[in-house]
C-alpha cells in the first residue's frame, strides 16, 4: 500500500513554475529584482520540507537511504538561505570561505551517500567504463576552461582555489555516478531523482566552465531550481515505492542515448587534443595527459567487449553441443527399448531400410513387406502345392 502524497508537493511545483515565469520575465524586460532570489530560496525550502515529509512516512530498510537525500537537500536549502540573506540581499561580496560552503559540502556528501548506498541490480563493468570515459572528458574540458585560469589567477587565494577545485571534482564524480546508475535497469519512479541530480550537476559544471561569461538569474538558475525539485520528487517516489518494479520500454530508449555518450565524449577529447595538444603550455600538457587517460579507458572498454564476446561465443557453442547431445539422446530413445536398450520395432525397420539396396526396400513399413510376401507365394503353382499336400499326408502316423 502506497503512502499519500505530501501536501507540500503541489505548492512546491506551483512555486517553482512561478519562479520560472518571474525569472524569464525579468530576463526579457531587463529588470533585475531580488524577488527572484526570494522565490528561489522558497523553492529550496519547500524541497527540503517535501523530503522531510517523505522521510517521516518511509518505513523499512530504505529509510536510511532516504535520510542521505533528505540531509543533502536540507543542507542545500540552508546554504542557499544563508547565501541570499548574507550576500545577495545586502549586496555584499562573499568571502573565499563562508558558512554557505559548509552547507554545499554537506549537500554533496548526502548525494554521494544516496548514490553509493542505493540498491542496484547486477554489475555492469562496461557501463562503469563508459561513465568514467565521459567523466574524464568533462574533466579534460574543465581543465582547459576552468582549472587552468583558476591556477593562473594571481589574485585568488589558496583557499579559494582548493574550494573551487573540490566543487569541480565533486561535480565530476557525481556526474559519473549518475550516468552509471542510469545505465542500470531502473523503473520510471527512480528517474526523477537521477535526472534532477543530473540537471543540478550539469548546471554546476557549466557555471564553473563559463567563468566570466556566466550571467546570474539566467538559464542555469532554472536548471538548479528544477534539479532540486526533481530530487525532492525522486525522494518522495522512493519513499512510496515498496517493491522494486521492472523497467519499462522507455528505459531502452534512455539506454540507447546513454550508450552514445562515450562516442561523443571521445570526439570531444580528440577536438581538445587538436586545439591544445601542440601548445607547450599548462593547458596543452594537461590535455595530452587526460587524452591518454581517455584512450586508455577506451582500450579497456574494447578489451572488456572482446572478452564478453568470447564468453558469449563459448556459451553459444556449449548450448549447441548440449542441443546436439539432447537430439542424439531423443533419437536413441525413439528407436530403442527404454528397459533393455535393444532395437524396438521402429529401430528394426529403420535398420532394415538402411540395409536394403537403395535404402528403400521397406519405406512403407511392415505392411508393404507383408504384401510382398503374399504376392510371392503363388509362384510354386498348383501342382507343386498338391504334391506337397500328398507328401505331407504320406508322413502321417
Amino acid at each position: 500500500m502506497k503512502t499519500p502524497l505530501p501536501l507540500l508537493l503541489f505548492p512546491l511545483l506551483g512555486l517553482c513554475a512561478l519562479y520560472s515565469g518571474v525569472l524569464v520575465l525579468a530576463r526579457l524586460t531587463g529588470h533585475d529584482t531580488h524577488a527572484v532570489d526570494l522565490l528561489y530560496m522558497g523553492v529550496l525550502l519547500l524541497c527540503a520540507a517535501v523530503a522531510w515529509q517523505a522521510y517521516a512516512q518511509a518505513r523499512g530498510t530504505g529509510r536510511r537511504l532516504l535520510g542521505w537525500g533528505t540531509l543533502g537537500l536540507s543542507a542545500l536549502a540552508a546554504a542557499e538561505v544563508a547565501w541570499v540573506l548574507l550576500f545577495d540581499l545586502p549586496g555584499r561580496e562573499a568571502p573565499d570561505l563562508s558558512v554557505a560552503d559548509a552547507g554545499y559540502l554537506i549537500y554533496y556528501a548526502g548525494l554521494l551517500g544516496l548514490l553509493l548506498l542505493g540498491q542496484r541490480r547486477g554489475r555492469n563493468p562496461g557501463a562503469l567504463l563508459d561513465s568514467l570515459t565521459v567523466g574524464l572528458v568533462v574533466a579534460q574540458a574543465s581543465w582547459v576552461l576552468a582549472l587552468v585560469p583558476l591556477l593562473q589567477d594571481q589574485g585568488s587565494t589558496l583557499i579559494f582555489r582548493v574550494l573551487n577545485l573540490s566543487y569541480l571534482a565533486l561535480d565530476i564524480v557525481l556526474l559519473t555516478l549518475v550516468l552509471f546508475t542510469l545505465r542500470q535497469p531502473l523503473a520510471a519512479p527512480r528517474w526523477p531523482l537521477l535526472l534532477g541530480l543530473l540537471a543540478y550537476v550539469v548546471a554546476d559544471l557549466l557555471y564553473f566552465n563559463l567563468g566570466t561569461l556566466y550571467q546570474p538569474r539566467g538559464p542555469l538558475d532554472l536548471l538548479w531550481a528544477w534539479g532540486a525539485v526533481g530530487q525532492a520528487l525522486g525522494i518522495l517516489l522512493l519513499a512510496r515505492t515498496r517493491e522494486p518494479e521492472d523497467p519499462g520500454p522507455a528505459h531502452a530508449r534512455l539506454e540507447l542515448v546513454l550508450r552514445a555518450l562515450p562516442y561523443v565524449a571521445v570526439l570531444a577529447s580528440c577536438t581538445l587534443l587538436v586545439l591544445y595538444g601542440p601548445q607547450d603550455t599548462l593547458a596543452g600538457r594537461g590535455v595530452v595527459l587526460l587524452t591518454a587517460a581517455v584512450f586508455g579507458m577506451v582500450t579497456l572498454r574494447q578489451a572488456l567487449s572482446h572478452a564478453e564476446s568470447l564468453r558469449l561465443n563459448r556459451q553459444l557453442q556449449a548450448q549447441a553441443e548440449a542441443l546436439r547431445q539432447s537430439q542424439a539422446q531423443m533419437e536413441h530413445l525413439a528407436f530403442h527399448d527404454g528397459l533393455t536398450g535393444l532395437l524396438n520395432r521402429a529401430g528394426f525397420y529403420r535398420a532394415l531400410r538402411a540395409a536394403l539396396p537403395g535404402g528403400h526396400g521397406a519405406a512403407a513399413g511392415p505392411g508393404r513387406l507383408q504384401a510382398r510376401q503374399r504376392r510371392s507365394r503363388p509362384r510354386g503353382g498348383r501342382r507343386g502345392a498338391a504334391r506337397g499336400g500328398r507328401a505331407a499326408g504320406g508322413l502321417q502316423w
